[in-house]
């Protein structure tokens, strides 16, 4: 009988082991660190005296009732930001951003969908003189060099009233095609999915996306670009004209094989006021864009 209990709890072990396994890589904040994210990428005053600025990618660990360990990510990004790889000598200008990104590669013929779970307060604008928005999420290629000329095959950008999906249509294009422009929800928790099938074929990529579980976009075309693989990065980057300063929050982020394990069951809390965000500082001597920023 022992023998025979002993099976069965092993086996159950492997049921939930396998309806767990679709679940790629969970992106959340409630272990209070980023830990499991690989670079993270702000400005730091002075240049170069960290590795990042954990005032501008500030894990919260503030919990709503009921809600476990759930925590958030606040993002800030102050106007004159500019960002810098300190690892490569000289230093070199990553422009105006701070964000995280997913350590891993994205190969042609890979299947994923993720969610994004954002808070994106009331006070949040945008003006870089050329009508642009700040990058929210983006899946940035990369060749086996470690190259990442122009800007990103797909990425999600927040105009000041607008939440936009953008294609690149090639490598280093000027221009880009916007695959869904609908209405930004501010002033509350809102989760986007997307379903994405990476390829550089117009007939084999797809995007989907899905925003408070609504459906609103579903496009077969390319989400890569021929001889790179992609990768995620998630924050605010935008363009050194850009002249507020913002917030943004994100409670989760996760990489899934399956639509069942992104879905919304629940919405977190609105974040609590933070007294504690530095106030903007002018920077005269950040540099100008000579062509539109490479995301």
């Amino acid at each position: 009988m022992k023998k025979f209990a002993a099976i069965v709890l092993a086996a159950m072990a492997l049921m939930v082991s396998s309806a767990n396994a679709t679940v790629l890589w969970n992106g959340g904040f409630s272990g209070g660190d980023l830990s499991h994210w690989g670079d993270k990428q702000t400005a730091v005053e002075p240049k170069c005296s960290l590795p990042y600025d954990p005032n501008r990618l500030t894990v919260v660990t503030d919990q709503p009732a009921g809600s476990g360990n759930a925590g958030a990510l606040r993002i800030t990004l102050n106007a004159g930001d500019e960002a810098f790889n300190c690892r490569h000598t000289p230093a070199i200008s990553m422009n105006h951003r701070s964000e995280l990104t997913k350590d891993g590669q994205l190969k042609e013929g890979d299947e994923r969908w993720y969610s994004f779970t954002w808070f994106i307060p009331t006070t949040y604008a945008v003006t870089d003189g050329k009508g642009g928005g700040s990058v929210i999420a983006q899946f940035h290629h990369v060749n086996s060099s470690g190259d990442e000329p122009g800007s990103p095959p797909i990425l999600f950008s927040a105009l000041t009233d607008k939440l936009l999906v953008v294609q690149v249509p090639s490598l280093n294009s000027q221009n880009d095609t916007n695959l869904l422009s609908t209405p930004l929800p501010k002033g509350r928790w809102f989760t986007v999915v997307t379903h994405i099938k990476f390829s550089s074929s117009d007939s084999k990529g797809l995007i989907e996306v899905w925003i408070d579980g609504s459906k609103l976009l579903s496009k077969t075309t390319h989400t890569m670009f021929s001889g790179y693989t992609n990768y995620l990065k998630v924050g605010l980057y935008g363009r050194p004209t850009t002249i507020q300063s913002n917030q943004i929050f994100v409670a989760g982020v996760v990489e899934a094989t399956t639509q069942a394990d992104v879905m919304p069951t629940s919405t977190p809390p609105t974040p609590a006021p933070d007294a504690g965000t530095p106030a903007p500082k002018p920077d005269a001597g950040a540099p100008q864009c000579l062509c539109p920023c490479t995301p």
